[in-house]
Formats: structure tokens, sequence, C-alpha cells
């Protein structure tokens, strides 16, 4: 090879990878994202860009809240105790909506042994239901250990063997994620996981926030057994110590009841349900089923409860789903008018009927016609203006409710109303007719009852088809279609 070759070729060899580099790839950061290189490539702006714009702007000058190392997870709360099916499935549907970071939940996921004590085949089945489901969720799921996934031996070595330690720690972005049991020993940090603990902690003093998960709210039992003048059972007091001095935020469960206390300089959250036994008797209670949606900005994180009925997807009324309500809307419209229509019609002839009857006692005294009392026409009358309010009414319900009287509370003073109205008046006809020798009761026209009925039943065939048109499913509550 001539001598001038070799540099030639050398050269090549050092520049034609760089190059290739710069023109068709790409670098990869830590995160896994290409990330285009070299001075011909575009630069992509980030962050928000607004026009330059001189006098008034239409917006605020608020900051833009999704810069920066802000970043959203969520978690839920308890499963077991008794689950009530379908909900933890509406979780993650809910989450696959909202679309957080990841999801961490404080434990309790599967009926353990509590009450039913369960051999290992049935603990494995209920495993494999749960991670079944589970495996719907889209994003990242981080377990803790609960007192119903991990309550003798057997079942701690389940854990062990499907999901490694019981005990952990993730960081992301800076803040510090720490996922401990209280089931080590029974409602308790053992003197290895502690130690462990002291470790982790110190290995990530300078962590911005430190978020703490457990199961079940140690400091409880805790402070009972000091107020007791007994040692501490849980070893709560040796973890508060550790975590003293640092941002932290502590989540459990357990209770089944919504509480937030006030610890350590911190905020300790005790989580409702997402599925677990509950009374439900609302957020006065703290008994819900939620998730808590948690984001974390530069100054420390900001909670909210969402509560599952509370998060729609956005298809929650289509174009086609809308204009079968409209049909439905026209056409029981259509029918509860003419059923209107008729009673009124039933009424009008009845009252031409006796006023017929009067004209021809008062023409013929002896004759066995006996006139109608004054009450009788007040009532009719009163009866008409029933029928006219009915009619109204449901003009104005099969309009969009826009008095925002609820839809419920209208039914019932429609039916009350009315079968009030048609009682009194037929009551009143029954004395006139028989006098007081027989009860008005044992001669009631039954078509009154059954006009009253036939209303109710096309104002219950209203709600049923609305129910059914808005999509809700057979595990609702119906009151809550009725009371919108």
């Amino acid at each position: 090879m001539p001598p001038a070759v070799v540099p030639a070729f050398v050269g090549l060899v050092l520049v034609l990878p760089p190059f290739c580099l710069a023109r068709g790839e790409s670098a990869i950061d830590e995160s896994g994202k290409r990330e285009p290189q070299g001075a011909n490539e575009p630069s992509v702006p980030t962050g928000l860009i607004l026009p330059s714009l001189t006098g008034p702007r239409p917006w605020t000058d608020k900051p833009v809240l999704d810069q920066g190392r802000r970043f959203h997870f969520a978690v839920l709360a308890d499963n077991a105790g008794q689950p009530r099916p379908g909900v933890w499935s509406k979780a993650i549907e809910r989450l696959n909506l909202l679309r957080p970071a990841f999801v961490i939940s404080v434990g309790d996921y599967i009926q353990g042994a509590r009450g039913d004590n369960p051999d290992r085949a049935t603990v494995a089945a209920r495993w494999d239901q749960f991670l079944s489901m589970l495996e719907r969720l889209e994003m990242k799921f981080f377990f803790v250990e609960g007192d119903h996934d991990a309550t003798n031996p057997m079942m701690h070595a389940m854990w062990r063997e499907r999901f490694g330690p019981e005990w952990y720690s993730f960081d992301f972005q800076n803040a510090h994620f720490v996922c401990v049991s209280s089931e080590d020993e029974v409602a308790r940090i053992g003197d290895t996981q502690l130690a462990w603990l002291a470790s982790d902690l110190r290995a990530h003093h300078d962590s911005r926030w430190t978020f703490l998960f457990m199961h079940q709210p140690l400091w409880v039992m805790a402070e009972t057994a000091l107020a007791a003048g007994k040692p501490d059972p849980t070893n709560w007091k040796k973890v508060e110590s550790l975590l003293t001095g640092r941002p932290h935020t502590v989540f459990v469960g357990h209770a089944h009841h919504y509480e937030m206390f006030e610890r350590n300089g911190a905020s300790y959250y005790q989580l409702a349900t997402t599925g677990g036994k509950s009374s439900m008797r609302g957020r006065v209670y703290g008994e819900f089923d939620h998730l808590v949606w948690v984001t974390m900005e530069d100054h420390g994180p900001r909670l909210a409860n969402l509560l599952l009925d509370g998060i729609v997807p956005g298809d929650v009324v289509v174009e086609a789903q809308n204009q079968r309500f409209r049909r439905f809307r026209f056409q029981s419209t259509l029918v509860a008018c003419a059923l209107v229509a008729a009673l009124a019609a039933a009424w009008v002839g009845w009252a031409a009927r006796h006023l017929a009857r009067r004209r021809r006692a008062s023409a013929n005294p002896g004759s066995a016609d006996r006139a109608p009392s004054g009450g009788l026409v007040i009532m009719l009358a009163l009866t008409a203006c029933a029928s006219i309010g009915v009619l109204c009414a449901l003009l104005i319900l099969h309009g969009g409710d826009e008095s925002g009287i609820p839809w419920s509370l209208c039914t019932l003073a429609m039916v009350a109303t009315a079968g009030a109205c048609f009682t009194v008046a037929h009551i009143a006809h029954s004395r006139v007719r028989l006098g007081h020798a027989e009860t008005a009761w044992s001669r009631l026209p039954l078509w009154s009852a059954a006009s009253a009925a036939a209303l109710f039943v096309v104002i219950l065939a209203y709600y049923l088809n609305a129910w059914h048109l808005s999509g809700l499913d057979a595990r609702e509550n119906f009151w809550q279609l009725l009371m919108h």
C-alpha cells in the first residue's frame, strides 16, 4: 500500500462514524428517548410558546403547571375484607383515563386468611384472579403488603415467590418512595426491616420528598399503647425518629374509612376503600370508594381524593345515544299527553253527566236522580287542575328539567297529587250517591285507581328507559339517576 494512502484511510475511519451519526442516527438519553444530534438537525422547542402580542392578552399571568419536575401518581385503597365486585375494575378503568405516571396501593388485594383460613391452592387462585384483573392497568403498579395478603407464613412465602421482597424503595424525579410491610410481624415493623429502613433513608438523605406506604396505621396502635403506659409494640416511634427532619408523607389503609392526621411535622393519610368492605355512608363518615391523585410539585405534594363515580370517560354520551334518547323523550311525551288528555276527557264527561242529572232533578223534584253536592263540583274542578298540572309537569320534565328541581321529586309530586285528587273526588261522589249508610271506599271506582297506576307506569317507564340509555350498569344505584 502506498504511504500516502494509509493516512487517508485512517482519516476516513475516524471521520466517517461521527459523520454518519450526525446525518442518520441519534443519541439515546437515560430515559431511552432518542434526541437528534448535529448542527443540521432542527431543534424542537420545549415548554409553552406564546405569540408576541402588544396590549391586552387572552390569557392570565399564572404559571403553566406541567413544566419542570412536576408529576402525578395515584394511590389506591383496600380491596379486601368482603370485597364488593366490580369496584377495583372500575378503578382500573378510571386510572387508564387519568394516565398517572404510576400507581401504588396500600395493600389488601385478596380475601386472605381472615375467617375462612384458605389453603395454598385457594390463595394462589385468588392471586391469579386479582392479577388477571390488574393486567388491564396500562401503567406501572407497585405492591404494598396488607394483612389479608400475608396473614400466615404460607402467605408470606407466596408473596415472596410472586413479588420478591416484602419491603423496598424506589426513586422518581428525586422523590423517594418507600414501601414497608406492617405485617413483617403482626402489626409491627420488625428489627430487620427497621435496620434496612434506616440504611435506605441515610442513602437518600438528599431526596426532595419522601413518601412512605404501608398497610396498617401503626401510629394509632403505638399511641394507644404509650398512653396506657406500655411500650410501643409496633416500632413505629423508631420509624418516626428516622423520618424526623425530612419532608415526608405517609399513606396507609386498613381501617376502611378516610382520615387525615398531622404527626411528626407531616401529613398522614388513612385511605378509605377501593372495593373493600364498607357501609358507604358518604364523605361525612369517610366511607367512599376513591383513589388519591397526588401531584408532586417543587414545594411538595398536592392531594385530591377522586371518587370513582365522579370520573367518567369522554364517550359517556355519544351522538347516536343522544338521538335515541331524544326520540324516546318525544314519544313518551306524546303518550303522557294522550293519557292526561284521556283522563281529563273522562272527568269532563263524568262532570257533564252529573250536571245533567242535577238539571233533571231540579226539573222533576220527585225523580230518582239526586243532584251532586257543591263539594263534589269543587273536587271535580280540583281534579281538572291536577290533570293540567300533571300535563305541564310532564312537558317540563321532558323538556330538560330547566327548573333545577330533581326529576324524582317532580315525579312523586305528580303521582301523589293526581292520586289524591282522584281518590278524594270519587269518595265525595260515592258519598253523594250512597249517602252515609255505606262506606264510600266499598264503591271506589276501579278506573280511577287504574288511571293513577297508568300514569305511574308511564313515568316509571320513562325513567327505566332513561336509565338504560344513560349507560349505567346493573351495579349503579338507581336513585343516583332519579336525583339528577
